[in-house]
């Protein structure tokens, strides 16, 4: 059975330099538009530490973990 997606817009974009969309992240009732890329398999989310400060978020207070790129390991 064949399905319709159907979006109020739509973003082009070079796939050479991957895909980037404006988003607006949300924490509790402060806001912050930032453009983000996106990878469809990714299992993590990650934002600059700047953005969370700025959405009032303790860092600190998170989990840390690391994880294994193709550029080696990173924290977060």
């Amino acid at each position: 059975m064949p399905y319709s997606f159907d979006f109020r817009t739509e973003y082009r974009y070079p796939s050479a330099k991957g895909i980037t969309i404006p988003v607006v992240l949300t924490a509790g009732v402060t806001t912050i538009d930032c453009r983000a890329k996106i990878d469809t398999g990714a299992e993590y989310c990650l934002f600059q530490r700047e953005l969370a400060e700025g959405l009032e978020l303790s860092v600190e207070a998170g989990e840390l973990i690391s994880l294994d790129t193709l550029g080696g390991l990173i924290s977060a």
